[in-house]
């Protein structure tokens, strides 16, 4: 019985050597760097050049509709698709073309804000969403677009 006992106790002593080496072996070992094989490169995101981010509308009466259009240019290397886009109000359409925007060409948002809301503030700015993906790379980038404007109440 004491064999037994004996032969536990030096099996317990050999664990606790091999999990000591290897905490050791993993405090003292290099982490992966950029350089490595195994590193992803670095992936380039859309680049949209918009010819105006915020549009003032001035004053407006009650009711009025107004449309006005934003143009943007995709400057990138990869074709893009709109990925998302929200107003942030019912009051406020966006329209585009329904297509892939290739690289160096321009294109448009047609916005349509409708001011018979009577909930909507007299001075106030309204905001767009829009994330632009990459069809390469299905990277995306996030743009916003605001217009503002005061209405008169008559």
């Amino acid at each position: 019985m004491k064999k037994f006992i004996r032969k536990k106790k030096n099996n317990f002593f050999y664990v606790w050597i091999l999990l000591l080496a290897a905490v050791i072996y993993g405090c003292t070992s290099k982490p992966a760097t950029m350089a490595d094989s195994t590193a992803t490169p670095e992936i380039d995101r859309p680049v949209i050049e918009f010819s105006d981010t915020l549009i003032d509308l001035g004053n407006i009466h009650q009711g009025d509709t107004c449309e006005f259009d934003v143009t943007f240019r995709n400057s990138g290397a990869d074709p893009i698709v709109i990925d998302y886009l929200d107003p942030d109000c019912h009051c406020t359409k966006v329209t585009y073309p329904d297509s892939v925007f290739q690289p160096g060409h321009s294109y448009q948002l047609h916005y349509r804000f409708d001011s018979s809301d009577d909930m909507l503030d007299v001075d106030y700015q309204r905001f767009t969403m829009i994330r632009f993906m990459s069809l390469d790379s299905y990277e995306t980038t996030e743009y916003e677009i605001s217009f503002k404007y005061h209405i008169d109440i008559h």
